[in-house]
């Protein structure tokens, strides 16, 4: 897995947009001709101040900048202050040597991506411009928090504090945000192709925003490919060129290059990736560490759902590891076909209600049914009396549990 590193590209440019520092890069306000033979003039600010009751407009420039946040193949995230509102945001620059025709559209399109998702769960942009230097860039909204790719490193180290801030009901909380987020942008026609840990930041106040829509496009839309973009990534960085999206997460239309074929499910294949990793703190291709190796697994590595082929503790709840399965099918046409389908699957798993495919998880079952028996009929629970309640829930799932032992068999 990567280092967590606010300069290293491979965990994507949006990654560390919580980060912050103060040093003191000030843009020029001069009007400068730009090599196109236009001319443009930095953005100042227009609202005064007020001094002795009387009002002062000083023209400065509208963004003061100071630390480049993270890289990227397309572009570079720069931390600013938005002099106007006074409030920190992020500013979204496309690369110098990526600004010709195809680079351009493809940084436009993702501003209009974005644009057009104004969602809880999405970061918003707040406006766009172009800099003295000829630079275009859009404004975001600074993100304040961690990212998902974070804290699962936490919880690998069996942090006692994220342990128990994030168990696993929580981590499933994070990942129907994920999974709200997409429906969204799938209802809208757009497939992200680049849902991984680092591209998800949980803020301080437990909001969950799936972030840079850098390679997304619509359903069915033709490939825009950027000069300069690389063809031989490393396995967790960003691609764009003959596959797109990270390699470690993508599905295995992505990994063929089959461009015509990615659509929701793709998407969801990802953040079933994503959720597993969540859930067991292990990659399913985490021995594979050659870019050739991981399109290879990515193609026909199966997750697992046997509890003794993972080593972290506690154990996954094996309804989730039932979801990892289903959604992770190589074939699109047995995965999760939409992300509301998946919040269901996640949920039910969550609550306990999970597919039953041994003893452990007809347990389970037996108990999330007893709660939401209890929850929906409190009254006669009081009256029959919580144990007879409990046997009879639980010769149900024993009677359940034996049907699926015939099925499996």
């Amino acid at each position: 897995m990567p280092e967590n590193s606010t300069q290293n590209p491979v965990n994507g440019i949006d990654a560390t947009l919580m980060s912050a520092g103060k040093a003191d890069t000030v843009m020029s306000a001069q009007s400068t001709t730009l090599a196109q033979g236009r001319t443009t003039q930095a953005r100042t600010t227009v609202l005064p101040s007020f001094d002795m009751g009387s009002l002062v407009h000083h023209e400065k420039s509208r963004y003061h900048l100071s630390e480049v946040l993270g890289r990227g193949g397309m572009g570079e995230v720069v931390l600013g202050r938005d002099q106007d509102i006074d409030r920190e945001v992020a500013l979204k620059y496309l690369h110098a040597e990526l600004a010709g025709n195809a680079g351009i559209a493809r940084f436009v399109e993702e501003i209009r991506t974005v644009g057009k998702l104004e969602h809880p769960n999405i970061v918003p942009i707040h406006d766009v411009g172009l800099d003295e230097q000829g630079r275009y860039f859009f404004v975001m909204k600074r993100l304040d928090g961690e990212t998902l790719e974070q804290i699962i490193e936490k919880l690998r180290a069996r942090d006692p504090s994220y342990e128990a801030r994030f168990p696993f009901e929580r981590r499933a909380e994070l990942v129907i945000g994920i999974l709200n987020a997409l429906a969204f942008a799938h209802a809208r026609g757009i497939v992200h192709r680049d849902v991984k840990p680092a591209n998800v930041m949980v803020g301080k106040h437990g909001e969950v925003v799936l972030m840079d829509w850098g390679v997304a496009k619509m359903f069915g839309a033709r490939e825009t490919t950027a000069e300069g973009e690389t063809s031989a990534p490393r396995p967790m960085e960003t691609v764009a060129g003959s596959i797109i999206g990270t390699p470690m997460y993508m599905a295995p239309e992505q990994a063929d290059g089959r461009h015509d074929l990615e659509d929701a499910r793709t998407d969801l294949y990802s953040v079933t990736v994503l959720l597993h990793e969540l859930m067991t703190l292990e990659h399913y291709l985490a021995n594979r560490t050659e870019l050739p190796d991981v399109l290879a697994g990515v193609k026909t590595q199966a997750i697992s759902h046997r509890l003794a082929d993972y080593t972290k503790y506690p154990p996954a709840p094996l309804g989730y590891l039932s979801v990892a399965v289903h959604g992770t099918q190589k074939e699109p046409a047995k995965r999760f076909q939409t992300a509301a389908e998946m919040v269901e699957a996640v949920g039910r798993a969550r609550d306990g209600l999970g597919d039953v495919v041994c003893d452990l998880t007809a347990t389970r079952r037996m108990v999330g049914e007893v709660g939401r028996f209890v929850d929906r009929h409190p009254g006669l629970s009081r009256a029959i009396g919580y144990p007879a309640v409990l046997a009879v829930i639980g010769s149900l799932a024993f009677t359940v549990f034996e049907l699926a032992k015939l099925a499996l068999h």
